[in-house]
C-alpha cells in the first residue's frame, strides 16, 4: 500500500520505519528541514511512570504511562540498536515539592504508593514487564543537601529515567535515512486531507510550490496541527484544546553534567533538571512558556527569539532553579554562551494552563490511535506514549490489509 505519514516526531518516525519494513511505500512528511526537530526534540525526554500526575486521582494518567514505559526501549530500540539506551540515559529523578505545590505532600505520597502498586499489579498479572517503581523519602539532611528546606518541602527518591532526546533524534535520522522504502519530504507544510473514490488525498505547500497527492492510508502522526488536519478531513472537534509553545535549554557543560541532580518540582508552573553522559536540560516553565492559545491551531508556529528574549529565559531560568535548590543547581551558569535554546509546542485537550489544578493538562489518558476508515490520527500524549501509539497504528493498519 502507499501510506503517507504526516509529522515526523517521535511518533511518525517510528510509524514510518515500521510500515516501511513491513513492504509498503511510506512517504514521510513534516514541516522541518529536519525529522525529529519539534516537540519531540525539545523536551526532557523522560520515561515517565506516572509520578508527575498527581492530580489525577483516577489513576488512568499513571497506567497510560507506565504501560508506555514499559514497552518504550523495546519498540525503539528496534531501530537505533541498544547502544542508545547504554550510553544516553539519565540517572534516577528525584521529585522535589515546593511550598506552594498544587498538591499536599500527603497527597503525593499517597499518589505514588498507588502508582508503585499499580504497576506491580500489572506485572503480577503479565500485563506488561515489570518496572522499577520503588520509591522512597529523603531524610531532612538529604534535602538540605539539595534544595533549599525553606522552599522545597520534602522530595522523593525514584527510579524513573529519562533518554537524551539529542542521541534519540540522531539515531532515528539515520534509521530513517536508511530505510529503503521510506521517502522523506521535509519542509513540507501539510494543509488537508480528503477521502477519494478510492483512498485519500494529502494536500499542501513544498518549497515549489502547493502539491497534492493520493494516498491508500495516511496516518496523522502531527502535533500542533494534528487536530486541524482531522477537521479538514470532516472529523468533528468537540473539545476545546490548548497549545503551549515553551522553551528549553541545553548545555555540554561539564560542570552541570558531573554535578547537577535529575530533578522534576511537582505539582505545578515549575522546571526540570536532567543531566545524560554528554547533554543535560533544563527548563523552568514560567520563564520559558512563550505563547499558550485555546484553539484547534495556534496562531502562530515559529518563535524566533530576540538576543534580550533568549538571556531573559536564560536568566529566569537558572535563577529560579538555583532558587529551589541552592547546591545542586550551583553549577548553572547564567553565561549564554554555555545555551542551545530549542522550543517547541505542548498541545493537549484543555482551555487553562498547568498553573489551574483543575486543569485537563494534569492528565493525559484520553489519548492515543483514532481510526476511521484509513485515516488513523494519533494523539502520542507524551514523548513516553508515542512508540505504544506507533505501534498500535501500524497493527491497525498492517491486519486491515492482511484482511482486505
Amino acid at each position: 500500500m502507499k501510506v503517507a505519514v504526516l509529522g515526523a516526531g517521535l511518533t511518525g518516525s517510528l510509524v514510518a520505519l515500521e510500515l516501511g519494513s513491513s513492504g509498503h511505500r511510506v512517504t514521510l512528511y513534516d514541516r522541518q528541514s529536519l525529522p525529529f526537530s519539534g516537540a519531540s526534540l525539545s523536551c526532557e525526554g523522560k520515561i515517565h511512570l506516572g509520578y508527575v500526575y498527581a492530580l489525577d486521582t483516577s489513576q488512568k494518567t499513571a497506567t497510560t504511562m507506565f504501560r508506555g514505559a514499559a514497552c518504550f526501549q523495546p519498540l525503539v530500540e528496534k531501530w537505533t540498536g541498544r547502544e542508545l539506551f547504554d550510553n544516553h540515559m539519565s540517572d534516577p529523578f528525584l521529585y522535589a515539592v515546593p511550598n506552594d505545590s498544587l498538591s499536599t505532600v500527603e497527597e503525593i505520597r499517597g499518589h505514588f504508593d498507588e502508582v508503585s502498586m499499580g504497576i506491580t499489579a500489572m506485572a503480577a498479572d503479565k500485563a506488561l514487564p515489570l518496572v522499577d517503581a520503588r520509591w522512597e523519602e529523603m531524610t531532612r539532611d538529604d534535602l538540605a543537601s539539595i534544595f533549599d528546606p525553606s522552599e522545597v518541602v520534602t522530595a522523593f527518591r525514584t527510579r524513573e529515567r529519562a533518554i537524551d532526546t539529542e542521541a534519540l533524534a540522531d539515531a532515528l535520522r539515520a534509521a530513517l535515512a536508511a530505510s529503503p522504502r521510506l521517502e522523506l519530504s521535509m519542509e513540507t507544510e501539510i494543509s488537508a486531507v480528503a477521502k477519494e473514490s478510492k483512498g485519500l488525498r494529502v494536500s499542501g505547500t513544498v518549497e515549489s510550490g502547493p502539491f497534492s497527492e493520493s494516498f491508500d492510508v495516511v496516518v496523522n502522526a502531527l502535533w500542533e496541527h494534528r487536530i486541524h488536519i482531522d477537521a479538514t478531513l470532516g472529523l468533528p472537534v468537540e473539545r476545546p484544546v490548548v497549545h503551549r509553545f515553551k522553551f528549553g535549554l541545553f548545555t555540554r557543560d561539564p560542570k552541570v553534567l558531573e554535578n547537577t541532580p535529575n530533578v522534576t518540582f511537582l505539582i505545578g508552573p515549575f522546571g526540570d533538571t536532567v543531566t545524560f553522559p554528554d547533554n543535560a536540560y533544563v527548563s523552568w516553565y514560567p520563564v520559558g512558556l512563550v505563547s499558550q492559545e485555546r484553539a484547534v491551531r495556534p496562531a502562530r508556529q515559529d518563535f524566533i527569539l530576540s538576543e534580550a528574549d533568549r538571556r531573559d529565559i536564560i536568566h529566569g531560568t537558572v535563577g529560579n532553579l538555583r532558587r529551589l535548590m541552592p547546591v545542586g543547581g550551583a553549577n548553572l551558569d547564567e553565561d549564554p554562551a554555555l545555551w542551545r535554546l530549542k522550543g517547541g509546542f505542548v498541545t493537549a485537550w484543555g482551555q487553562s494552563g498547568i498553573e489551574d489544578a483543575q486543569s485537563e493538562l494534569h492528565n493525559r489518558y484520553d489519548v492515543g490511535v483514532f481510526s476511521n476508515g484509513n485515516y488513523h490520527s494519533i494523539d502520542t500524549g507524551k514523548l513516553t506514549t508515542a512508540p505504544m501509539f506507533a505501534a498500535e497504528a501500524c497493527a491497525r493498519i498492517n491486519a486491515r490489509n492482511t484482511a482486505a
